[in-house]
């Protein structure tokens, strides 16, 4: 719903098997599904009575900025770059999280893609703020 909010040209399309039409969120979830934000799981539900994952708000924020991870860069700078011990490569949201987790510069190319240019890691007395 929150997703929802920010846009601006709403556009409802077919929803998920487990929102039913008396659902109270079932068309700002149809909005978000239309933007391309969210895409439910793969047996086709939405769980909408589940929490919400880090990983799951990370990958809609992103898709909300128009954010995507150079996937070259990190993994050519893996061993430079943050990692997280509950967090693999073969992760569906490992992208999207490196994204997240880095400040960066970017080209942006014409595919929406981005090439990083360089990054940045606070550093360990930063992130303790």
């Amino acid at each position: 719903t929150v997703a929802s909010r920010f846009i601006k040209n709403k556009k409802s399309i077919g929803g998920f098997r487990d929102v039913s039409n008396e659902y109270w969120a079932k068309e700002s979830i149809e909005n978000v599904k239309a933007e391309g934000w969210i895409q439910g799981y793969p047996d086709g539900s939405f769980r909408p009575e589940r929490y919400i994952t880090r990983a799951e708000v990370v990958s809609i924020v992103n898709k909300m900025l128009d954010r995507n991870a150079d996937k070259a860069f990190v993994d050519n700078h893996v061993r430079e770059l943050a990692n997280y011990t509950d967090l693999s490569r073969e992760h569906w949201a490992y992208y999207p999280i490196m994204e997240a987790s880095h400040g960066h510069d970017y080209a942006r190319l014409p595919d929406k893609a981005e090439r990083w240019k360089n990054y940045w890691i606070p550093s360990r007395k930063d992130r303790s703020k």
